[in-house]
């Protein structure tokens, strides 16, 4: 199979996972996955391999998952420069599912549960359900304080910080971003938390440079 015709399949796969036609997709990728494997065809190697971990991810199948992240992970690849910005969705993807994954195995059931009740307040936040947003993250920040559970300490906050950011209210806002980028944790929890510490110091350094703006515009008026 050429590759114009595998690219015409893999197409293929992608429009039935939006329709829902899982198991025909699943198909034809793994069709698209054994021919690439063995012509070495990295490029559509990688690309077959992230969506089978993002469905099997989806799906719940977290070894699954991680074995078709792990292919990714493990492929040396000669990037031709062509390449770059075409598996840049794809490696964005599937580091992702890897963090997700590890973040999956630390948390047991409950704090599962949690996990995505933060997830889902982010979406209401998206959806600009402020409000809604606003009592479910109430409601996880009083649980991670009773539980004394960073992680989810840090993540509500992360998203407090955001949601009053997004709001205009910036003295709120660094309050929570200053109570998850001060909060220690150990390593295997830190490594979870790049982006959200990330996310955190970007939002404080914007929230300097909007109060040093607000005082020289105040020193003018007086």
């Amino acid at each position: 199979m050429d590759e114009n015709k595998i690219e015409n399949q893999f197409q293929k796969s992608l429009f039935l996972l939006d329709k829902g036609n899982t198991d025909e997709a699943r198909i034809i990728l793994s069709e698209i996955l054994e021919i690439s494997k063995k012509t070495n065809n990295q490029l559509f190697y990688i690309r077959t391999n992230t969506v089978l971990a993002d469905l099997n991810f989806q799906e719940g199948n977290l070894e699954m998952a991680e074995k078709y992240s792990l292919n990714v992970t493990n492929t040396q690849i000669q990037f031709e420069e062509e390449w770059d910005d075409a598996l840049n969705d794809e490696y964005d993807i599937y580091k992702n599912i890897i963090k997700e994954i590890k973040i999956k195995k630390l948390l047991n059931k409950n704090e599962n549960q949690i996990y995505d009740q933060l997830n889902s307040s982010l979406l209401l936040m998206d959806d600009g359900k402020m409000d809604e947003a606003r009592i479910v993250l109430n409601k996880l920040l009083e649980m991670a304080e009773e539980n004394d559970n960073k992680y989810f300490y840090i993540g509500v906050n992360t998203l407090f910080g955001k949601l009053n950011f997004d709001e205009g209210k910036f003295e709120i806002a660094e309050k929570h971003f200053l109570n998850a980028v001060n909060t220690p944790v150990n390593a295997s929890v830190s490594e979870l938390l790049d982006d959200e510490i990330d996310f955190c110091n970007a939002r404080l350094n914007d929230i300097k440079r909007i109060n040093k703006k607000l005082n020289k515009v105040r020193g003018k008026k007086c």
